[in-house]
């Protein structure tokens, strides 16, 4: 397969494109392994496109451009999934690990001291390691969430504050849940067929 002379011109544009968005302080610098695979993925997916719905072995440009807006969705959601762009997300996504950690290290017999800041920061997941502003946020989230509990304990000659999870309404320690997520609107007017 082989592009039009148009469609040659609109992917060599969006490979560079792509290349400065990944640049160091671009929008992409935090996502470089998946973007830097977008220009095959639009070629590929405009190849597939082309052959299977026009049977043409030229790649148009309107293939390109479809599969160039579909990457771009992609590359939103993903940044905001995946590299937690979006503080919402982040916060979400962030309380969602640290109750999955939480959760899979607690001793369900009873016998629970409990999870202390410094544990918290040192040994969940990364996106609430060495940032104690953001942890105090998630761990917000859970608690008014009723996830969390805290107690205040003494040890080694001082207060500490511990975190655990906190029985539910109906007896049992709630499971972690992944957040939900919305379908970017972008994806249904690219796909609208009228």
């Amino acid at each position: 397969m082989t592009f039009s002379p148009e469609a040659a011109i609109l992917w060599n544009g969006f490979r560079k494109e792509m290349e400065i968005l990944m640049k160091d302080g671009g929008y992409l610098s935090d996502a470089r392994d998946s973007a830097s695979k977008m220009p095959n993925i639009v070629a590929r997916l405009a190849g597939s496109l082309q052959f299977f719905c026009n049977e043409s072995l030229i790649i148009s440009a309107e293939s390109i451009l479809f599969s160039i807006n579909a990457c771009c969705i992609h590359i939103d959601e993903y940044k905001r999934l995946i590299c937690l762009s979006d503080e919402k997300t982040n916060i979400e996504f962030a309380a969602y690990k640290l109750h999955e950690h939480i959760y899979n290290r607690w001793d369900f017999s009873g016998d629970n001291r409990g999870f202390d800041a410094t544990y918290i920061s040192q040994k969940s997941h990364r996106s609430v390691r060495n940032n104690s502003k953001f942890r105090d946020e998630v761990i917000q989230h859970l608690s008014l969430k009723g996830i969390l509990g805290s107690k205040q304990i003494f040890e080694n000659n001082r207060w500490i504050t511990v975190y655990g999870l906190k029985i539910d309404s109906i007896g049992g320690y709630p499971v972690p849940e992944l957040p939900k997520r919305t379908l970017d609107p972008r994806w249904t007017e690219l796909l609208r067929t009228d």
